[in-house]
């Protein structure tokens, strides 16, 4: 499986928010996407997840339009958590698991094993808005988990979390990279130079950076990734 993405270009009232884009995701990779607001991140994960199309260029799937790709080869964490806050931990999960094509029974064993590997069985029936932020994020992570798709997009996957989560979630992305393609989109850089095996920098619409970690790490020594990002961005 390999998710192509080529010279990719999006604009909008006449200004450019992606300019001539081109990258490949690839399985048992994890790809960090890093830029500063209004660089174009959101729109292109839009274009990526199919809710947008490019003015220019193609987005395929080991050679399939993008957007043909059936809804559920995807996982979405949204920045913007989605959770309803009334609904009940375990009947949100099913009904997320079940849009994505499970049915109940798989539905609801799925969400059981994944509420246990978050030691989250305890609160399968509270309402979602009677936890805590932090165990509100467990649960918008088995969202884009509990029907085992192919394809993770994460959009800040660590805001609001405590640095125990952090790290339980970064052992969690090494373990489910194995097979999958990730592309995580995040302000922390920290989490994303530990994490990702490719870096991806996008300022004001065009894509400075696509290289490996080590290798971007060791054409800029003794610089860190943080440092590298900045230089990239004040030179655009």
């Amino acid at each position: 499986m390999l998710f192509n993405i080529d010279a990719v270009s999006k604009a909008y009232a006449e200004k450019n928010v992606l300019d001539n884009i081109s990258f490949e995701l690839m399985p048992g990779e994890i790809t960090g996407l890093i830029g500063q607001n209004g660089a174009g991140k959101t729109t292109l994960l839009r274009i990526l997840l199919g809710l947008q199309k490019p003015d220019f260029g193609n987005v395929t799937i080991t050679g399939v339009p993008g957007g043909s790709a059936p809804s559920e080869m995807f996982g979405y964490l949204p920045e913007e958590r989605g959770l309803y806050k009334r609904g009940r931990v375990l009947e949100t999960l099913i009904y997320f698991g079940k849009i994505k094509g499970l049915t109940h029974r798989d539905a609801v064993n799925r969400s059981l094993t994944w509420l246990d590997k978050m030691n989250l069985s305890a609160y399968a029936k509270y309402p979602c808005e009677e936890l805590s932020k932090g165990l509100q994020q467990k649960v918008q992570w088995i969202t884009a988990l509990v029907h085992d798709p192919k394809i993770l997009i994460l959009d800040e996957p660590f805001s609001g979390l405590d640095p125990i989560h952090q790290k339980e979630f970064s052992a969690l992305l090494m373990e489910l990279k194995n097979g999958r393609i990730i592309l995580l989109s995040a302000h922390q850089i920290m989490p994303i130079e530990k994490l990702c095996d490719r870096i991806l920098i996008l300022e004001k619409g065009q894509l400075a950076v696509n290289e490996y970690t080590s290798a971007l790490l060791s054409k800029f020594a003794p610089l860190n990734l943080e440092q590298i990002f900045f230089k990239f961005a004040t030179a655009l």
